[in-house]
């Protein structure tokens, strides 16, 4: 199978490449050698990789600073998921397109959202992902929509990083618990539930997290209790007390038993945690020698 996958160089792009390298004909596409918000770009991309499936993890993912560029979000997140759709259908590949469940408003006390709820984003970003759905479904019928959440790897920025490197820094932590999430997840587990999904070739929406809900601190407690660190000191807080630019769902849990009953359902986070956070810690003492 040839596939293709943009935003290879990213957290769940290069753990996706190293799923499928071993199995599969793939090529692996970020800047500056492929720009998805320019058309000739695409094509080229799309001429060299010949692609029979294509997984599309390039996206504009700063949150908050989509609040100050949201024009730029859209661009990226929105048109240029369009354009990758619209040689998707051109050429016959199948798209499986990453999406988020930022898509959702997030109302408290929901129970978790399944793929057939309407979406309704309170934030730039969310905005910009929604917008990205509705060109994908809009220009390749076909294409595989796969929400997620919360992301984590060993590439870029993400929560778990974030907890890890400050506990280790000796920083008290205050995060907040009246969020809840549904959850947050290893960009490993996602990868293998990916590589499926391109064997299979589903059409529609499927929700791909880790098993579990849990609010961020809930989970930021179980990071550090993975990570060796449980008795570091961590306070609950309301949301209110973060003066952050861009709003988050109060409740965004993704329901993933479409994906259950398909033999795609991911462990849950705290198995996850485990696995993963041995690897970060070496990682960050190699880096610190």
């Amino acid at each position: 199978m040839h596939v293709l996958v943009t935003g290879a160089n990213g957290l769940l792009g290069s753990a996706l490449v190293s799923q499928l390298a071993p199995h599969h004909d793939v090529l692996g596409l970020d800047l500056p050698e492929l720009d998805i918000t320019d058309r000739a770009s695409v094509e080229r991309a799309f001429e060299c990789a010949a692609p029979d499936v294509v997984i599309h993890c390039a996206a504009y993912t700063d949150v908050d600073r989509a609040e100050s560029e949201p024009d730029l979000a859209l661009l990226v997140n929105g048109q240029g998921a369009g354009l990758v759709a619209q040689c998707c259908e051109a050429r016959g590949s199948h798209l499986i397109h990453i999406s988020t469940d930022y898509v959702f408003s997030g109302e408290a006390g929901h129970a978790p959202f399944l793929p057939t709820d309407r979406p309704a984003p309170i934030n730039a970003y969310g905005h910009s992902k929604l917008a990205g759905e509705v060109a994908v479904r809009e220009h390749c019928p076909a294409a595989t929509i796969v929400r997620t959440c919360g992301l984590y790897g060993l590439r870029g920025r993400s929560f778990v990083a974030a907890i890890l490197s400050r506990a280790l820094a000796g920083e008290p932590l205050k995060v907040v618990d009246d969020q809840t999430v549904g959850a947050p997840t290893y960009a490993v587990d996602l990868a293998q539930a990916l590589a499926t999904l391109a064997s299979l070739r589903p059409g529609g929406i499927v929700h791909l997290v880790n098993a579990g809900v849990c609010t961020w601190y809930e989970f930021a407690v179980e990071v550090l209790r993975a990570g060796g660190l449980a008795e570091h000191p961590i306070e609950p807080v309301p949301t209110d007390q973060f003066a952050r630019p861009a709003r988050r769902p109060a409740f965004s849990a993704l329901a993933s038993g479409a994906a259950h009953s398909a033999g795609l359902a991911l462990r849950p986070y705290a198995e996850a945690l485990h696995d993963f956070i041995p690897t970060w810690l070496a990682e960050w003492t190699r880096r610190a020698r």
